[in-house]
């Protein structure tokens, strides 16, 4: 019974210490008031609430993690210090980066500010782990564990197919079943098919490089954390799976990036989807590859990325209230010689912008819709390869949108 409660204080000595450091940094880097005003005050009610339940997830995972890890205490703060970088902080820069188009009305410099408070949060958590873990004076267990740096490569690079697949497969299946996180992306409610979908995803040569190179990431910073564990290999699966965990779990907290439903449908495809990356990177690390079965996955995803392009329109069928927007991108990689942008504008107060940019980044059509407005669209472009991206922002605006762009021959 002792031993219990000592391990309950520990645990809990943890949890508290990661709430200190969660929170610190945004007494230094305070989020803007401005985007504070689009938040929903019901949903900072939960905020603390849901933080502890987030800050227990962390500290019955690293408590785990402390107690079988190998190497002295500098070591392990500085992998743990790079390892932590790359998984929240860096990954976190990159994921908006990528989908900043859907931030309306964010500055980039927000998102720097988020970034500097995951670097402040996690630097402070991976120097206080340190300090908690058991004193090594010597390394021969890490010894034992080296492995030559082409075995290691070929490993990461596995890594990062795998959480390519898994991405895209519970971002299916998950978050995309979700009408808020579709209209939230693409502005508008229509699901299309899981294989339009694959193929409008891998047919992007960016989609495809910057989650590739995610994958990697994630593949470096799981090898950091099995360096440091000595433990048996299903201790280390577990351990790993919690880690990663941890990335999705922090999505349920309120911000006022995500909508209320947006951040649900992420919460439950990225927490358990990482919780599976995690689990399969401790498999892989811990294991020989089967390369018939690695040959296997990147055939797969090669075959895939050569899906023709389908043929299918892009763009919005929804009604829009004040405030709202929406973006949409088509990926032209076929033959097309023209894009077509047809449809309808309806506005009954306010007002709404659309906006068409080729994948040079020139605006090749631009309109504003007044209140009690209605605007019928027929135009074609001269087709350039690359992503064309059609936008609406609605300014106090309300109203009905049915506009899409598609490719012809």
């Amino acid at each position: 019974m002792k031993n219990i409660f000592k391990h309950f204080l520990q645990i809990m000595g943890i949890a508290l210490s990661f709430i200190l450091f969660f929170m610190l940094p945004t007494f230094i880097l305070p989020v803007s008031a401005e985007l504070m005003k689009s938040m929903d005050p019901n949903e900072m009610q939960m905020f603390i609430p849901l933080l502890l339940l987030f800050s227990m997830y962390i500290a019955v995972t690293y408590y785990l993690f402390i107690k079988n890890t190998v190497l002295n205490k500098g070591m392990i703060f500085l992998l743990l210090l790079l390892a932590h970088f790359i998984q929240y902080p860096l990954m976190g820069l990159l994921e908006s980066m990528f989908w900043g188009d859907a931030f309306k009305g964010v500055d980039f410099n927000e998102f720097i500010r988020i970034f500097l408070r995951f670097v402040l949060t996690f630097s402070l958590f991976s120097g206080f782990l340190s300090l908690l873990a058991k004193s090594r004076t010597a390394n021969i267990e890490y010894a034992a564990q080296k492995e030559r740096f082409q075995q290691v490569s070929i490993k990461i690079l596995f890594i990062a197919v795998v959480y390519l697949l898994i991405y895209n497969l519970f971002g299916y299946f998950i978050a995309w079943q979700f009408e808020a996180t579709r209209v939230f992306y693409t502005g508008q409610a229509t699901k299309i098919g899981f294989f339009r979908s694959m193929a409008e995803n891998f047919s992007s040569p960016a989609f495809v490089l910057v989650h590739t190179f995610r994958g990697l990431l994630f593949g470096i910073a799981a090898y950091l954390f099995n360096t440091m564990l000595s433990c048996s290999k299903i201790k280390k699966v577990i351990i790993l799976s919690m880690i990663f965990g941890g990335f999705g779990f922090q999505i349920i907290l309120p911000n006022p990036l995500f909508p209320e439903m947006v951040r649900i449908s992420h919460f439950i495809e990225t927490t358990s989807s990482m919780l599976l990356f995690g689990a399969l990177t401790g498999l892989i690390l811990n294991n020989k590859i089967n390369y018939r079965f690695q040959a296997f996955f990147l055939v797969l995803l090669l075959a895939v990325s050569c899906q023709k392009e389908p043929d299918i329109r892009f763009g919005f069928d929804t009604d829009f209230g004040k405030n709202s927007h929406g973006v949409t991108v088509m990926n032209v990689t076929s033959s097309a010689q023209t894009i077509n942008l047809n449809g309808t504008i309806v506005v009954t107060e306010g007002e709404i912008n659309i906006e068409l940019i080729n994948p040079d980044n020139v605006i090749v059509f631009e309109h504003q819709v007044l209140s009690s407005e209605s605007l019928d669209i027929n135009e074609s472009f001269d087709a350039i390869k690359g992503n064309w991206k059609l936008a609406y922002n609605s300014i106090e605006g309300v109203g009905s949108i049915t506009l899409h762009l598609n490719p012809s021959e």
